[in-house]
């Protein structure tokens, strides 16, 4: 039979192995939900004509407070990625043939993607 002694240590061992084995197996299970829990998402968006709502191409498009820019393409439309959710960004949309223009965007937490469409009229600055 087993003395006092002896007996103490391995239940000590069977019980740190156990908790060891749940704290792995809680680990695992955080990770796909911080995963899902993303703080990045992407804002996409269509540029047009005021009057004509005819698609512009090569309409310049910035994120001001981070310098990043895009062009719309030749479907008129444009694409920024990993942008913070639940945010205020400041976009500006420039075009030697149209007026410049300025317009906040307001980032939802809840959302992965956003899509705003925007229209500017013709002249010059």
């Amino acid at each position: 039979m087993l003395k006092e002694r002896t007996l103490f240590p391995i239940l000590l061992v069977i019980i740190f192995g156990f908790f060891s084995i749940a704290m792995v197996n809680i680990s695992t299970d955080i990770s796909p939900l911080e995963e899902s829990l993303s703080l990045k998402a992407t804002l996409e968006g269509k540029v047009m004509d005021y009057e004509t709502g005819e698609i512009l191409i090569g309409v310049e498009v910035e994120v001001l407070e981070h310098k990043k820019i895009s062009k719309s393409n030749e479907k008129g439309e444009f694409q920024f990625e990993d942008l913070e959710k639940d945010h205020v960004y400041y976009l500006k949309f420039k075009h030697d043939k149209y007026l410049d223009f300025e317009i906040p965007v307001i980032t939802d937490a809840s959302e992965e993607e956003w899509s705003i469409s925007v229209r500017l009229k013709q002249g010059q600055d």
